[in-house]
């Protein structure tokens, strides 16, 4: 609207190469505008299609976001592309290699993206949960290249974040900061078999977690059940175990984490068993069968998994179930060195689950394979 006031004003007083000029310019900044819209646009959409399935479990999973990065509109040369368009195009390909399980190249994305934000405050202010996000992401890229000093740096960097920013007056991004860095100390902390300090941690968040609640987005707060829920697998307290999963999968309007929700439903199997809950366990094996079937991730570890359970009640004996018991640790052991069907075992060592009972233990008081 002023651009166009100008040229009339311009144009009025006979002062046609600068009206000329100034509609020219605005020509180009329009062009801007327009292709950061572009730009927003398909990494939006590429968020939305990752953050649905979670990370790549085939080929055909992995196609599915490749026409996000490959799209001729995102790369037009002609285009000037300001921070904020390239923060988004980081962001495409950071949401792609880590979608695809590229180590490497989502370590790239993910500190190009938090260097960019640093080098431009104005950045930050303009979207302060994605600087948040962005130092979530970079935590999780360096442990996943097994830079771990480096990510511990990062994570107390996003803690200390809190009181920065004007982070302190908003519960959205307080909540965004206390539910990231709780995902990663208490994910670390199991990987580490640090299981004092995953309860402390656990019993010591209650009052934030009240707190901040209402605000956490739902893939980040059922993460976090997920993970209490694993602690109680893991130290043996099955029922305590079963309220978090079940938070989870009663929310039937829950559509997202494709690959979070598929290994909660084989967990809760687990938990069945651990039970002695065989009614339950014959009921869900139909269910959670029926569901992969359904939503196309029927794998081999979960084919694997629903079928040892299926068949719980028709072995006889403990000799016979341990034979069982070894053959199914076996087989976790070989789909752990498949690029695909080694996925779930980042969230659940089904292993590790296997081996404890073959040595009838617990699993956190387990001698466990390397």
């Amino acid at each position: 609207m002023l651009n166009e006031i100008k040229t009339e004003l311009l144009s009025k007083q006979f002062q046609y190469e600068e009206a000329s000029l100034n509609i020219s310019e605005a020509n180009e900044v329009l062009d801007t505008i327009k292709n950061f819209n572009t730009i927003q646009e398909i990494t939006t959409n590429s968020y939305s299609q990752q953050v649905k399935m979670g990370l790549s479990r085939s080929n055909e999973d992995s196609n599915l976001l490749d026409k996000f990065v490959n799209d001729r509109k995102i790369n037009k040369p002609e285009f000037t592309k300001s921070n904020r368009a390239l923060m988004y195009i980081n962001g495409l390909n950071l949401t792609y290699s880590y979608f695809v399980g590229n180590k490497v190249e989502t370590l790239k994305y993910a500190k190009l993206m938090t260097d960019l934000y640093e080098s431009e405050s104005y950045l930050i202010e303009y979207s302060t949960i994605g600087y948040v996000s962005s130092l979530y992401n970079l935590v999780n890229a360096y442990l996943e290249n097994d830079l771990e000093s480096n990510a511990l740096n990062v994570l107390t960097k996003l803690e200390n974040v809190k009181d920065k920013f004007g982070i302190p007056t908003s519960y959205n991004i307080s909540a965004r900061v206390f539910i990231y860095s709780s995902n990663i100390r208490l994910g670390l902390y199991l990987n580490h078999d640090k299981y004092e300090e995953s309860k402390f941690l656990i019993e010591s968040n209650n009052v934030s977690l009240e707190k901040y609640k209402s605000y956490v987005l739902k893939p980040q707060l059922y993460e976090y059940y997920f993970l209490i829920a694993k602690y109680y697998i893991v130290s043996g307290e099955y029922k305590k175990a079963l309220s978090y999963t079940n938070l989870i999968l009663n929310d039937s309007g829950f559509k997202l984490r494709e690959d979070l929700l598929s290994v909660v439903k084989l967990m809760n199997i687990l938990i069945q068993f651990e039970l002695n809950r065989d009614f339950s366990i014959e009921y869900l094996t139909k269910n959670t069968l029926n569901y992969f079937k359904k939503k196309k991730r029927l794998y081999k570890v979960e084919n694997e998994i629903i079928k040892f359970m299926s068949f719980q009640d028709k072995i006889d004996g403990r000799k016979n179930i341990m034979v069982e018991f070894e053959q199914l640790r076996d087989a976790m052991k070989e789909y752990k060195k498949d690029k695909y069907e080694s996925i779930p075992f980042k969230l659940f060592d089904f292993e590790y689950w296997a081996t404890a009972k073959i040595q009838n233990k617990r699993i956190c008081d387990s001698i466990l394979p390397d």
